[in-house]
């Protein structure tokens, strides 16, 4: 069984509880590290002058006191990891979060409809790393 090291569960402890439940359900099937919880302004501005955002501060699910999103990355592998690391991580976050009444979107399948990312004309940004609670835009005045 895996367990997330005192980096991620430092950038976990930025995420709401829902996201919690989860990332702790999906560690014990698949190894893999907690990235990004909370974004500050100055973090936000560099994902968005690098290309990983499109969200400016204040517009991302990251923005927020507690974090409506997390970025993850497969162990091991990290960043390099292939697409199909990512898709398997995702998924046990995508249905367990189900299996919790907690939908959540992957950055890449960001409508929820199956169809990934190059073979969906939807898909404008692909986020591997990205995970965030669908409904945080009606949540965020909570």
């Amino acid at each position: 069984m895996y367990s997330f090291g005192p980096g991620s569960m430092a950038n976990l402890k930025e995420c709401r509880a829902p996201l919690q439940v989860v990332a702790k359900i999906v560690i014990k099937i698949a190894d893999h590290s907690i990235v990004c919880g909370r974004r500050d302004e100055a973090a936000q501005q560099k994902a968005y002058d690098d290309g990983l955002s499109k969200a400016k501060y204040g517009q991302s699910p990251h923005n927020y006191t507690k974090s409506f999103a997390l970025d993850f990355v497969p162990w091991p592998g990290q960043y390099g990891a292939g697409k199909d690391q990512f898709a398997y991580i995702a998924g046990l976050y995508i249905g367990i979060g189900e299996a919790h009444g907690i939908p959540l979107t992957w950055g890449h399948d960001w409508d929820r409809d199956g169809v990934l990312g190059k073979y969906d004309p939807d898909e404008t940004l692909l986020d591997l790393p990205h995970i965030e609670m669908t409904n945080w835009k009606e949540l965020k005045n909570d």
